[in-house]
């Protein structure tokens, strides 16, 4: 991961760019050969991790640029956040690596990984200047923030440079901004808020090798006003910790700024990148009617579509199959998308988070090194956002919501989910419509391979006519091809708690040698059709899982349902403590079949040697079926 230099002349500030600014991919990465570790199989010691806590954010290396900012908890969202909803950010990680809507330890492995890979390779994170950013940049005659980073980064002055921001407002004016960087460049403000003029559209790009911005609030709360960013790792490392979006992305706003990008965090590498995003905030979302209609069928009566919505984070084709981004903690409410990164091939870690009420899906990724792990998703149709006008979404409105979706062009397989919690309440289709609504919990679509389910607790009440799970078959879409390879979908050490039946509760099309093991399908009157398409071992049904021999303990619980290995490659199933080794069961049935058949030559002939030889396989089999 070398850091190359970047082109000073184009650090830059247009005013002029809303027909020619792309919309999400801007670059266009080279293709290398991806790593083939996969998530699924990621071995090495496992090391709890320092950098994920609350009372301040450590970066890469270990140096604490700032603290917990104070006065910075953006209130745009009226939605209420349930009280059972998993927090990782709060939690203490010992014991919570099993359970639902909490990281694994392979996902704080990954973390390590990664970490420990950049301090090799670039070294911690030291700008040989650290200056207060007022006085540096001039901003005590009140120009604006965008316009005096543009002219620094232009000259050279930002290179190997650390910006402090004091505590206070920084204005923003509009237009994009360009800061290519070289050697080391951070912005720290943990109390600074960059506040967007009402009306204006900003867009701000990092662009270079080692980039760590830490603390500020992007303030978009004023009418009409929206802000991009684009981060772009060169070779290298960036670090977005900490950062806070305040302010909804309205309907105005966007009809206000037609072709231009309303994605509110762009993310792209080249090259052998990582990108690290951690603690980012974004709760203000789309207001009703602020985003995009997609669905086969005509909108409700009096819905007001816009060009296009605002995903909460994007993920395109420009990141590069050699780049790692790592998602911890985000927490995204009522966006177009959440985190939309399925039409790239970069790993994609979604590791912790919550995200409430976004529109569409919360999780859009794909590939055998993507993975959505310890993430709490909650969905809630009377509790979107209703700021503005149209007014309240109604059914139907909200469109073919997926807490998680894995998807991608054809090329690759499913990410590998874990340690997943989601909950979907009152969301319903629009009866003199027929679209809309909830269509899976979780969705795997045509277009990836085999995949991997594990761990999850899926909740719901009050939806229409729609699996836990749905399962598309393997032969591709309309847009991209079916994928190559191994097809099977493993489902594993999953609880579904629902109030009735309108449908299956796991639904698997034309996948062959697919599993459902060690899980429990909590729904009144469930039974085993409550599952299609796939094997199932260990499975019990009703509110009591009791149809079946499950597991006593909870979903996670160490010794029972999170016991089960799956090789994400494979696709052996290798049982642990929570039901009987199939191998070693079949060995041990042989054995006693070979003893027996050994007794009885010995006792009709006369060999004593031959009976000494069956009497103790007899209590070798034994042991085995005792132990």
């Amino acid at each position: 991961m070398e850091g190359g230099a970047v082109s000073r002349a184009d650090s830059t500030r247009t005013d002029a760019t809303a027909a020619a600014e792309p919309q999400g991919d801007d670059i266009q990465g080279t293709v290398p050969t991806n790593d083939e570790r996969g998530w699924d199989g990621l071995l090495g010691e496992t090391t709890r991790r320092t950098f994920l806590k609350t009372s301040s954010v450590v970066g890469i290396g270990g140096h604490t640029l700032g603290g917990t900012a104070s006065g910075m908890e953006p209130t745009m969202s009226n939605v209420p956040i349930p009280a059972d909803l998993p927090n990782p950010a709060l939690a203490d990680r010992v014991g919570n690596f099993e359970r639902a809507g909490f990281p694994s330890r392979r996902a704080y492995r990954e973390i390590a990984i990664q970490e420990r890979r950049t301090l090799q390779q670039q070294g911690p994170f030291e700008p040989a200047r650290d200056v207060d950013a007022v006085g540096y940049l001039g901003l005590d005659d009140g120009t604006p923030v965008d316009t005096a980073l543009a002219e620094a980064a232009g000259s050279g002055r930002l290179d190997d440079t650390l910006l402090r921001f004091p505590a206070g407002s920084y204005r923003i004016t509009g237009g994009r901004t360009n800061l290519f960087v070289n050697g080391a460049f951070g912005i720290v403000g943990p109390d600074a808020r960059f506040v967007l003029d009402a009306g204006v559209h900003a867009t701000l790009q990092f662009i270079g090798s080692r980039i760590r911005v830490e603390g500020i609030t992007i303030d978009q709360s004023a009418p009409g006003a929206v802000a991009s960013v684009l981060l772009r790792a060169e070779n290298g490392t960036i670090e977005w910790l900490r950062v806070s979006r305040v302010g909804v992305v309205s309907q105005r706003s966007l009809q206000n700024h037609p072709g231009k990008p309303q994605i509110q965090l762009r993310l792209s590498g080249r090259g052998e990148s990582y990108i690290r995003i951690e603690d980012y905030r974004a709760l203000g979302g789309n207001n009703a009617g602020a985003h995009s209609w997609s669905s086969r069928c005509a909108p409700p009566p009096g819905f007001v579509a816009s060009e296009n919505g605002a995903p909460g984070i994007w993920v395109g084709q420009g990141a590069s199959p050699e780049t790692t981004i790592q998602l911890i903690n985000p927490e995204l409410h009522g966006w177009e998308n959440g985190i939309y990164a399925s039409r790239t091939e970069s790993s994609i870690q979604v590791i912790g988070g919550r995200f409430i009420n976004n529109n569409n899906a919360s999780i859009r990724i794909a590939g055998e090194d993507s993975a959505a792990d310890g993430c709490s998703i909650y969905f809630n149709q009377e509790e979107y956002p209703v700021e503005e006008m149209p007014g309240p979404y109604r059914p139907g409105e909200i469109q073919g919501i997926n807490g998680v979706r894995s998807e991608s062009k054809g090329t690759q397989q499913a990410a590998t989910l874990t340690n997943l919690d989601i909950q979907a309440y009152n969301v319903r289709r629009l009866d003199d419509f027929g679209c809309g609504g909830l269509n899976g919990l979780i969705r795997i679509q045509g277009t990836v391979g085999r995949g991997v389910i594990d761990n999850c607790r899926l909740r719901y009440r009050n939806i229409t006519d729609t699996p836990a799970i749905v399962v598309n078959r393997p032969n591709g879409s309309g847009y991209y091809p079916a994928p190559p390879g191994p097809r099977d979908i493993q489902v594993r050490n999953t609880e579904i708690i629902g109030d009735r039946l309108d449908s299956a509760a796991i639904d698997i099309r034309g996948r062959p040698n697919s599993m459902v093991g060690d899980s429990c399908i909590r729904i009144p009157g469930a039974g085993p059709n409550e599952i299609q398409g796939a094997r199932t071992q260990n499975v019990g049904y009703g509110p009591n899982c009791a149809e079946s021999q499950v597991p006593t303990g909870p979903v996670g619980a160490p010794g029972s349902l999170s016991e089960l290995n799956l090789s994400a490659r494979s696709g052996n199933v290798s049982l642990g403590s929570s039901i009987p080794n199939q191998r070693t069961g079949a060995a041990t049935i042989v054995a006693v079949i070979v003893a027996l058949i050994l007794g009885v030559l010995g006792f009709v002939g006369s060999g004593t040697l031959t009976i000494l030889l069956a009497i103790g396989i007899v209590i070798f089999a034994s042991h085995v079926i005792r132990s």
